[in-house]
Order: structure tokens, then C-alpha cells, then sequence
């Protein structure tokens, strides 16, 4: 059961100024290996990119954006769709790592963001040789998810409502239920794929991928978050 529903339109994450306000017809569907969505309506007249905050009794908290506004319906009220932060790691990268653990490449690739690493905890298995071209830094996550889970290490992943990656080891137990299965991997995303940049590679086809140029919205990165997608130039 939805409680409430809280709103911001403030763009920096140190300006929470978040308050609540009407809202009916609440849905959430959590996913655990992609994005997790919301709906709902409201009275109050709201923007995409505005930040909304999901609290109930029986679920765990919402902490995303929304993405699409509905028309206006008969009772005065608007619809909204909104999509969670693991929209932040969307974005398409190119990455090369030898014996690294998943802790440590997740690290480094969230260190080029500037994103919190706070989230992280230390995987034991060492994978290697891993290579990317253009893949988006969520189905890396959930390569490595994977991989450890093939090691044997069961891995709690998920994005917190504040947009922190949460990657870390599970125990073997927990209140007296073992864990044997792995996590489903699905590269479909269920809402839009909002690029704030992108930067231009070129590739010889040898194993060489040589960085050409990059651009970036600063407007839409501020609103959005750091989100780069990847082009082959020639």
C-alpha cells in the first residue's frame, strides 16, 4: 500500500526540498535486474525530470524521475509515469579489464561518472580477460552479477532511492533460507532511454578503440545525470 508520494523539482540531490502532495490510482513494479517504474495521478500540476519519492507500508521506497505526463483527466487530475535511477547507468561505455574483481571494475566505472561508490562492497572472484565495446554500464553490472554468481557469490544489486548502486555480496543464508538461483538477465529496458551525451570512438578493428571527440547537455545532464551514450566515427 502506497502511504505517500513526495515531489521535488529541485535539480542538485543536496536540495531535497521534497513535500507531499495529492496523488490516486498509485502503481509500482520493482524489477530486480532493470529498471523499476511507478504511476499514479495527482492534481498537482507536475514536470518531466521532476524528482518523486514513493513511501508505503508494505514495499520498499521509490526514488526516480518522471519521465512521461499524461493528458488531463475528467476529475482535474494528470497521469504520470516515472522510471528509478538505475536510468542513470543506461549509458553506453567502452571498458577493458584483466583480473579485476567485479568491485573493481564497478568502482572504476562509476569513479568516471563521478557517481558514489558508497554502495559498494568487495567481491572475492577475479575475472579476466573482460571486454566492451558500447555496452551500457547496466548490462556490465549484470555481467558481473552473473559471472559471481557462477564463483559462487551471491550478489545484492539494486539502486537505492537516492541513485547510489547497491552491489554487494549476499550470505549463503539468510533467516534459515539458502539461495541457489541466480538473476535473470534482460538487456529490454522498460522506459526511456534518455542520453545526455555522447562521445565518438574509432575503432581499427585490431582491438584498438581510440577516443575522437565528445559533446554533452548540460542542461539535460543537470536534470538528468551523467548519461553517455557511445558513436563510431570513421
Amino acid at each position: 500500500m502506497v502511504s505517500q508520494i513526495y515531489h521535488t523539482s529541485a535539480i542538485t540531490k543536496s536540495s531535497a526540498g521534497f513535500q507531499s502532495i495529492p496523488f490516486s490510482n498509485a502503481s509500482i513494479t520493482f524489477n530486480s535486474n532493470k529498471a523499476s517504474t511507478a504511476s499514479f495521478n495527482s492534481t498537482k500540476k507536475l514536470n518531466e525530470g521532476d524528482k518523486i519519492r514513493i513511501i508505503g507500508d508494505n514495499h520498499r521506497e521509490f526514488g526516480g524521475q518522471i519521465i512521461k505526463q499524461g493528458a488531463k483527466l475528467r476529475d482535474g487530475a494528470y497521469s504520470y509515469e516515472c522510471i528509478d535511477y538505475t536510468r542513470l547507468f543506461f549509458g553506453e561505455t567502452v571498458a577493458n579489464y584483466n583480473k579485476w574483481t567485479s568491485y573493481q571494475i564497478i568502482k572504476d566505472l562509476l569513479d568516471t561518472l563521478g557517481y558514489s561508490t558508497a554502495g559498494l562492497k568487495p567481491t572475492t572472484k577475479r575475472h579476466g580477460p573482460l571486454k566492451w565495446k558500447a555496452v551500457t554500464r547496466w548490462d556490465i553490472i549484470q555481467e558481473l552479477r552473473g559471472y559471481d554468481y557462477r564463483s559462487g557469490q551471491l550478489i545484492e544489486c539494486y539502486v537505492n532511492p537516492d541513485g547510489t548502486l547497491i552491489y554487494q555480496p549476499m550470505p549463503q543464508t539468510h533467516e534459515g533460507y539458502i539461495f541457489k538461483s541466480a538473476y535473470d538477465y534482460n538487456q529490454e529496458y522498460d522506459a526511456s532511454n534518455i542520453i545526455t551525451g555522447a562521445s565518438t570512438i574509432y575503432d581499427d578493428n585490431k582491438g584498438n578503440i581510440s577516443f575522437l571527440a565528445s559533446s554533452k547537455d548540460a542542461n539535460m545532464m543537470a536534470v538528468w545525470g551523467r548519461i553517455i551514450d557511445i558513436e563510431e566515427g570513421c
